[in-house]
């Protein structure tokens, strides 16, 4: 394993909630860490980048305008992301309309080697979705994470590993809590079951508690009952912080602490920099838009349920009557 030693010895420090000072960008620090990387750390530098495409996918596929910062770093990019989306959807549009199995279709191909497995997938699944009109009760960026961070256990090295599990145990708990809180069906909106996920679904909390997990899960419940979404969220980016600076307590120089670093500039610039004349107006648009996002999420949780519980009554009345 490559140590870093001359790189991590002139890092600038990053520091907690310094949202609008940090000296270094992700685009920055990875460029000047891959300088220097060796072929398998830029594979698990490469990994953790994937995060910002995935989020970048999303906005895509969403039909949103698509604002790339330049203060970010990407593995694919905007361009071969819509490449992605389209050439998925000429594919599926052309399989639709064949008239036999047996004929060749044209569409684009994707090149080789170029997309994870995982996203080509994913793009299938959510345009096929789409066309049909299928109501998924969860939230397609859940179902992105964890596809992702079941590539993450595959590809990555061990930390990461655990870092993406972490990310995904903090959204199951927020699934659970979110779903709790107003009176959802809880298994609808946890996806995996690994055993932790299990005992989420069945609201077992008291069996939790004697778990692996049982700590964080106990944080993140206390985090929820935070009421404002952008406290809520800085609540949690905090608690990853601390995590991370645990990781690197007495290891600053590996790809692993280079990779906390990454995830730290990553936290910084969720919340964008804001400068001291606009920063608390900005603030207080970025908390209202979380807060905007928040309730149409819920409302289209709401509906979702709804028209569940419409398709169950029409099946269950369609067959009473042939009866």
């Amino acid at each position: 394993m490559a140590g870093y030693y001359t790189l991590g010895a002139q890092l600038p420090t990053l520091k907690q909630g310094d949202y609008r000072t940090h000296q270094l960008t992700s685009r920055e620090f990875v460029t000047l860490l891959k300088e220097q990387a060796t072929k398998s750390d830029r594979k698990q530098i490469d990994l953790l980048l994937l995060r910002e495409d995935n989020a970048l996918l999303l906005q895509i596929l969403r039909g949103k305008e698509v604002v790339v910062p330049e203060h970010k770093m990407y593995v694919l990019g905007e361009e071969k992301l819509r490449f992605l989306v389209e050439a998925t959807r000429q594919r599926l549009e052309a399989e639709r309309n064949a008239v036999t199995e047996y004929q060749e279709l044209e569409y684009p191909r994707l090149p080789k080697r170029v997309y994870p497995r995982y996203m080509e997938e994913f793009v299938t699944r959510y345009l096929t979705e789409q066309h049909e009109g299928v109501d998924q009760p969860f939230f397609y960026a859940d179902l992105l994470l964890m596809s992702y961070a079941e590539h993450v256990q595959k590809e990555g090295n061990e930390f990461l590993r655990r870092w993406f599990k972490l990310e995904q145990d903090i959204a199951a708990t927020l699934a659970a809590v979110t779903a709790d809180k107003f009176k959802l069906d809880r298994s609808l909106y946890i996806l995996g079951d690994r055993p932790l996920y299990q005992l989420l679904k069945a609201g077992d909390w008291s069996e939790i508690t004697y778990t692996p997990e049982g700590e964080l899960v106990s944080a993140m419940r206390k985090i929820a009952e935070e009421d404002n979404l952008a406290v809520r969220e800085q609540k949690i980016d905090d608690y990853k912080w601390r995590l991370l600076d645990e990781e690197t307590f007495a290891d600053i120089f590996s790809i692993n602490a280079m990779l906390v670093y990454l995830l730290k500039l990553q936290i910084l610039e969720r919340w964008e920099k804001l400068d001291k004349v606009q920063g608390e107006q900005q603030f207080r648009e970025i908390v209202s838009s979380l807060n905007k996002d928040f309730k149409q999420e819920m409302d289209d949780f709401k509906q979702s349920l709804k028209s569940h519980a419409k398709s169950k009554r029409v099946r269950q009345t369609s067959g009473g009557e042939d009866e």
